[in-house]
């Protein structure tokens, strides 16, 4: 460039968008325990993508079910997802009876055909399994009972003893 030639400054502005879920970035908040048969709960899945981006929209193709060894008879394993369209993603959870169980969510690298189709394993990414500990609402006042009558059986049975706390005298 010539010292009479004029140079216009552009600037040029890039919007990105987050990308798909991570697995490890994104979080799932779980409500307080404890969590009872027979109530419904939201578990709520913030994604975030492999940069640390929060993903603002929707869209992610999420799967969950249920696991466990003693998951009650009858116990529907699919768990419904309702997709906020903000880059949440809602987790229906319902247990008919008290159990310790895993939520296994799943997030497909693309949509599948059909609801029923086959999906190639190398599209699936998974989370970390979610413990839940699932309590009836009896077998938590009964807890609660017991560790009040032990709590209060325990406070009464400590105290200064001898000669309350003074070192004893030698001769």
């Amino acid at each position: 460039l010539g010292s009479d030639s004029t140079f216009q400054e552009k600037q040029l502005l890039f919007e990105t968008l987050a990308g798909m879920p991570d697995t490890k970035a994104s979080r799932v908040d779980v409500p307080e325990p404890p969590l009872y048969a027979q109530e419904s709960y939201d578990l709520v899945l913030t994604s975030v993508d492999k940069y640390g981006n929060e993903c603002g929209a929707g869209g992610a193709f999420l799967q969950a079910k249920l696991s466990g060894s003693n998951l009650p008879p009858g116990q529907d394993t699919n768990v419904e997802v309702e997709d906020r369209n903000d880059g949440t993603y809602a987790f229906k959870v319902f247990v008919k009876s008290p159990c310790d169980l895993k939520l296994l969510i799943s997030v497909l690298k693309e949509k599948p055909i059909s609801p029923t189709a086959i999906v190639d394993p190398k599209n699936v990414m998974e989370f970390a399994p979610i413990p839940l500990n699932i309590t009836s609402v009896k077998a938590y006042q009964a807890k609660m009972e017991r560790e009040a009558r032990m709590q209060k059986s325990a406070g009464g049975a400590g105290g200064a003893g001898g000669n309350g706390g003074r070192g004893g005298g030698g001769g």
